[in-house]
């Protein structure tokens, strides 16, 4: 989780249109790497771009990373 990137996901993929959670990484806001900006798709909310903790240590451990193929490194 420490290595995100920008374009990297977030995904929550566990429940239902409710609960499931698509997060795209945009920044880390501090050097510790224990928050960041993402944009963020979830259940009747609609989209979203805010400061986030989701799948950091103490955050949703529910969320697993993803880099996308055509992005690479």
């Amino acid at each position: 989780m420490g290595e995100l990137k920008p374009g990297d996901l977030l995904i929550d993929a566990s429940g239902d249109n409710n609960t499931r959670h698509v997060v795209i990484f945009e920044k880390w806001n501090n050097d510790a790497h224990s928050l960041y900006t993402a944009y963020e798709q979830r259940g009747d909310h609609g989209t979203d771009h805010r400061t986030l903790t989701y799948g950091l240590p103490g955050g949703d451990a529910e969320f697993k990373p993803y880099r996308p193929v055509k992005f690479g490194d």
